[in-house]
């Protein structure tokens, strides 16, 4: 029998700094290195992250589609 609660709501997916990187650049054909993430957690501007063991920051899969979708525009 399958816990039907589970299935309903899949757990989030996190990513290491590293791999949070590599995933925006390689879904959304854009740049974007750890040290971007650094800079723009440190001003606010990233996307949203928590921390783990309160020192590595992890970002939520989800966090990261919204966050790569706002920074893609339209031709001027």
């Amino acid at each position: 029998m399958q816990d039907t609660k589970s299935a309903a709501q899949p757990q989030p997916r996190y990513l290491n700094r590293a791999g949070a990187a590599s995933y925006v650049t390689q879904k959304y054909g854009f740049p974007c290195s750890e040290q971007t993430l650094a800079k723009l957690a440190v001003k606010g501007q990233g996307p949203q992250f928590k921390r783990a063991n309160g020192r590595f920051a992890v970002y939520p899969v989800a966090g990261l589609d919204a966050w790569a979708v706002t920074r893609i525009v339209e031709p001027a």
